[in-house]
């Protein structure tokens, strides 16, 4: 499981890559929110998480 959570007051997308570009998840956030996604049937490998607001994360799922 991921926890992807939005600290700020505002609506905010976030898109997860995979390490080649491809988008495979797009999530909506509620202002001050948050949601907990299950990733257990996901391939082992490095995702990228971008939000609207231009932040960027990695995590690595294995």
């Amino acid at each position: 499981m991921v926890t992807i959570e939005n600290k700020i007051n505002v609506f905010q997308n976030v898109k997860v890559y995979n390490m080649i570009g491809q988008e495979v998840k797009d999530v909506e956030l509620n202002p001050i929110g948050k949601t907990i996604q299950s990733i257990s049937q996901w391939p082992r490998r490095m995702y990228f998480i971008r939000s609207t607001k231009g932040n960027f994360q990695k995590f690595l799922v294995h």
